[in-house]
């Protein structure tokens, strides 16, 4: 009772249980108007037309109780036709008391039938509105309670769904409730993301820390010089301090739509080269061929200049890293319907299948021994994607494992 009860005090149950019984009281408002002023007039009217037309066998039997038609002037009996000239009035067909009192029998006995159905009709709408009642509000229910645990901290929480059903045969509620499972994964995802990335940032800032607080400590303690090499070690480490704080910078704030995408009408062969020029003499240290490869006549891309300069460049230096040396690192783009087709191919180190759909991860890397001071921050092709997304294209990256090289993608659309 106490659930009842409860459920009454609820907003959406109620009004779902008293428009049910709305419904009620309309047909019992309706059908009692009705059997008030139409029963009587109708029995009036099949009782005229009764009258008017009597059975022969209605005749007879009523000639033996002593109640006769009116009668010719030969003495037979008069059948009266509807609208006929000499039609008598069809009350003389039986006494106006007897007809009074079967009409008041007949009411009597109608509101009596009525009365009772409606007693019925009343009790079973009270509980069918209950079931069905409960049954709609069920859903919402525990999505209320799952949100608010959801709230908690408790992200692991889904509301039930039968399982025998798939997605499509779902109704509306259980469409609901699976639209809310989806929304509290995504949310669990996001939290766990946000766990994953202070823990990542804490590891990435504690590395540098660490170097130039044992650089410190062994110059106070005379292990090392305080001469240029020192300071330099501690300044390069500083110095990717630096570059991690303000790449976390720059990702929060393309993540949140607050980097500005200046668009305009970009050369394909001039993206590539320039790429190729900027980063010729760090690959010949390493002894990498760098190659710009692009076919003449290819439309221009809508990009914006710096920002896609710094995709190709986080894609190429990415490769150099991944590249041993006499390796080669091929920049290449191919028009393909309404985008161009951007690669960085590469035959290094390659990526292993379980490693490619991690790729674009933050402070992912492929190669788990390599250390971080030997690359970057680790959120250079997180940078890339949500960059490239941001100007209309895709990117991915393929590779047939490990020791047979790498290929990033990326799309633009044409200007």
């Amino acid at each position: 009772m106490r659930k009842i009860f409860n459920g009454f005090r609820s907003k959406l149950f109620g009004k779902i249980f008293f428009s049910f019984l709305l419904i009620l009281f309309v047909w019992m408002a309706v059908f009692y108007i009705g059997n008030r002023v139409v029963l009587g007039r109708a029995f009036n009217i099949y009782y005229e037309r009764l009258a008017a037309n009597p059975p022969q066998e209605l005749v007879e039997e009523l000639n033996e109780y002593g109640w006769k038609l009116p009668e010719t002037e030969e003495g037979q009996p008069v059948v009266p036709q509807p609208g006929g000239r000499n039609t008598p009035n069809p009350r003389r067909f039986l006494p106006t008391r007897l007809i009074e009192t079967f009409q008041v029998l007949f009411l009597q006995a109608s509101n009596t039938a009525i009365l009772w159905a409606t007693i019925i009709a009343f009790v079973i709408a009270i509980f069918s509105s209950l079931i069905m009642t409960s049954s709609l509000v069920q859903p919402a229910q525990s999505m209320s309670v799952a949100a608010q645990r959801i709230a908690e901290g408790h992200y692991d929480e889904r509301v039930s769904l039968p399982q025998e059903l798939e997605h499509g045969e779902y109704d509306e509620w259980q469409d609901f409730a699976y639209q809310f499972n989806l929304m509290a994964e995504s949310l669990e995802d996001t939290e766990m993301m946000r766990r994953r990335l202070i823990g990542d940032v804490a590891h990435e800032m504690r590395t540098p820390l660490t170097t130039i607080k044992g650089y410190l400590e062994g110059i106070q303690d005379g292990v090392f010089e305080a001469n240029d090499a020192t300071f330099g070690h501690i300044y390069q480490e500083a110095d990717r301090l630096q570059h991690l704080v303000t790449d976390l910078q720059q990702l929060i704030r393309i993540e949140a739509g607050a980097v500005e995408i200046n668009l305009g009408s970009l050369s394909p062969a001039g993206l590539l080269n320039s790429t190729v020029d900027r980063l010729k003499n760090l690959a010949d240290e390493d002894h990498i061929q760098l190659l710009a490869d692009v076919p003449e006549g290819l439309p221009a891309v809508q990009a914006d200049d710096e920002r896609i300069h710094q995709v190709l460049l986080n894609l190429t230096s990415n490769a150099l890293h991944y590249t041993p040396q006499e390796g080669t690192i091929t920049l290449s783009a191919v028009e393909e319907a309404d985008m161009v087709h951007f690669q960085v191919a590469d035959n290094g180190v390659g990526i292993e299948a379980d490693d490619l759909k991690h790729i674009f991860d933050r402070f992912y890397r492929v190669d788990k021994s390599r250390s971080r001071a030997s690359g970057g921050s680790g959120i250079g092709l997180t940078i890339s994607k949500h960059l490239v997304e941001s100007m209309g294209g895709e990117i991915w990256a393929e590779s047939a494992g490990a020791g047979k090289g790498s290929v990033f993608h990326f799309t633009l659309p044409k200007a």
